[in-house]
């Protein structure tokens, strides 16, 4: 069975891995996926070590209320992808604490991670030289 790591932090992410989940599950795809993301992902199989509702963090305040929590998620998806090696990463939105968990599992072997961040946001300027060598091995998609 394919192990895939799926980070789905926010609403509109989170709908997008349901949508990946319930099309793998309809069409008998052997996968099992883990990582971050909704009840409702975990009630159709995902393995939730993250819940989304508790990482949609907006603003510098937020974010540094939830470092610790933050950070401690981030250090389970690296030591579970590190265990489990995953087929493949899908990190959607959240994209600095996704850029990070991209190059961190590179650097594990991971094969690739499809990056998935909104029009406009960090990824669409020019990415910084350790970022384009992680973005080589990935593909990128923007909703339109």
């Amino acid at each position: 069975m394919d192990q895939v790591l799926i980070v789905a932090a926010e609403a509109s992410s989170v709908t997008y891995a349901q949508r990946i989940l319930e099309a793998w599950k309809r069409k008998g795809r052997k996968v099992h996926a883990f990582g971050v993301g909704s009840q409702d992902m975990e009630d159709i199989g995902f393995e939730r070590l993250g819940k989304s509702e508790e990482m949609a963090v907006v603003g510098a305040a937020e974010i540094i209320s939830a470092y610790s929590h933050l950070k401690s998620v981030f250090d389970s998806l690296v030591a579970e992808a590190e265990k489990r090696r995953p087929k493949v990463a899908i990190v959607m939105d959240y994209p600095e604490f996704n850029l990070m968990l991209a190059k961190k599992t590179a650097r594990i072997g991971n094969p690739g991670c499809l990056l998935h961040f909104p029009a406009g946001v960090g990824m669409a300027q020019r990415p910084c030289e350790d970022d384009q060598k992680v973005l080589q091995k990935s593909i990128r998609f923007v909703p339109v």
